[in-house]
């Protein structure tokens, strides 16, 4: 089963994001980008991450330059609700995801992100 690692400060988008994905794909949340790199840190073999653009601690342009910087290649999906992040990701080498979003558009961004 694929991993699917999920990061969001916002615990009910969270939770709801989880429940969504757990019936595909085995799914790991964090609260903030330093919680991910963590979980990172002790298991890194994730399939694809779905992270929130804005996060207190650590947000997500700023995990995805820090696990750029560790090498790690894993498919990443940048989601916000503010359309001129779409540049930013593309930037940075993610895709993006506004939100509020149909959860067959994060199931089909997520396919697409692991047939690579």
């Amino acid at each position: 089963m694929k991993r699917v690692l999920v990061i969001d400060d916002d615990q009910a988008v969270l939770e709801s994001m989880c429940e969504l994905l757990e019936s595909e794909y085995e799914v790991v949340p964090a609260l903030d980008g330093q919680a991910a790199l963590q979980l990172i840190a002790e298991s890194p073999a994730f399939d694809v991450i779905v992270v929130d653009m804005l996060m207190p601690v650590l947000d997500g342009e700023g995990f995805v330059n820090a696990l750029r910087s560790q090498g790690l290649k894993v498919p990443i999906i940048l989601a916000s609700a503010h359309a001129d992040v779409r540049a930013r990701a593309r930037a940075l080498g993610a895709d993006w995801l506004a939100k509020p979003f149909h959860v067959a558009h994060l199931l089909a961004k997520i396919e697409r992100a692991l047939a690579g």
